[in-house]
């Protein structure tokens, strides 16, 4: 089967976004032949199987401005019109595409072409907006909820299959969009076992510089306030009465993100500032060797999205 992959970033780079599409590259080449649209800052080279169609746009890596957004429209429209030219030459049996700025020049390619679309679905558009509103004013008058619904409706409707990442998700699509139950399909986030696999703890605190003797508690995410991660203040609140307990324990955070100066106040605050260490965005390689060196890792939720 020959698959056409609209990525919308750059697979490679150490955002999650991107990592997961790389993976998911990775992962759709063992057993298909896979042609995916991508920025030259692309790391897929090396993945068998796989051909990669480079498309040149504009990047900012301010994405809430008015710049960002208009180099993603940039990305978007560069992505469409390279998936155009490769479906004109080159027989596609399947599109694949995450679900994003993308999605309706996928759909619009999907009829035009008469070829079946897939769209991963990690989050409804209607949410993202919802949630970002909060804390950005230019997404209020820039891309209103009522905008990003229909983006919502018009992906799922005209979407020949939904892979939803969650329960939770696949619930919202069929309940608020009125979608046929048979037509989404629940796909958990997976890892990479030859990369995410257990080595020595010792040697693997040697590599990162962690005491031998202290207790970690690590937590990996990214630090966004769409992500469920409010549950990261209630794990700071309690760190004194841990603390107590077990006067050695560190607290190891990696990842980046709008809510890390938050977290650094109320660490201040508290004063736990030896207690707690923010290694900040860290090489994707290397997370797996942080949590080796790790005592507990904790994923400190209050809610699950869309749930």
């Amino acid at each position: 089967m020959r698959i056409l992959v609209l990525t919308s970033s750059n697979p490679g780079k150490d955002s999650t976004a991107e990592i997961h599409m790389k993976e998911v590259l990775r992962c759709l080449s063992e057993t298909d032949q896979v042609i995916a649209i991508a920025q030259p800052e692309h790391r897929l080279r090396g993945i068998s199987g796989l051909t990669v169609k480079e498309v040149r746009s504009p990047r900012s890596f301010a994405k809430i401005t008015a710049v960002g957004i208009f180099c993603k429209i940039l990305l978007a429209g560069s992505s469409i019109i390279a998936a155009t030219i490769e479906l004109s030459r080159s027989q596609i049996d399947v599109i694949y595409a995450r679900h994003g700025i993308n999605s309706l020049g996928a759909v619009v390619l999907s009829k035009t072409f008469r070829k079946p679309l897939v769209l991963e679905v990690n989050a409804l558009w209607s949410d993202d907006v919802r949630y970002y509103a909060r804390h950005y004013a230019l997404v209020k008058m820039a891309i209103t909820e009522t905008l990003a619904r229909l983006l919502d409706v018009l992906s799922f409707r005209y979407s020949d299959m939904i892979v939803a990442v969650t329960e939770g998700i696949k619930k919202a699509i069929v309940e608020e969009f009125s979608m046929p139950p048979s037509r989404v399909q629940v796909i958990p986030n997976g890892a990479n076992t030859d990369l995410f696999k257990p080595t020595d703890q010792n040697a693997a605190r040697l590599a990162v510089g962690l005491g031998k003797d202290d207790k970690i508690i690590c937590f990996v995410g990214s630090i966004y306030y769409l992500t469920p991660w409010p549950g990261m203040s209630d794990l700071i609140a309690g760190a004194p009465r841990v603390l107590k307990k077990v006067s050695r324990a560190k607290f190891l955070i990696i990842g980046n993100g709008p809510l890390k100066n938050r977290w650094h106040l109320m660490v201040r605050g508290l004063n736990l500032q030896d207690a707690f260490i923010f290694a900040g965005r860290v090489p994707y390689d290397l997370v797996p060797t942080y949590i080796s060196a790790s005592d507990i890792c904790v994923v400190p939720f209050r809610r699950m999205v869309n749930e």
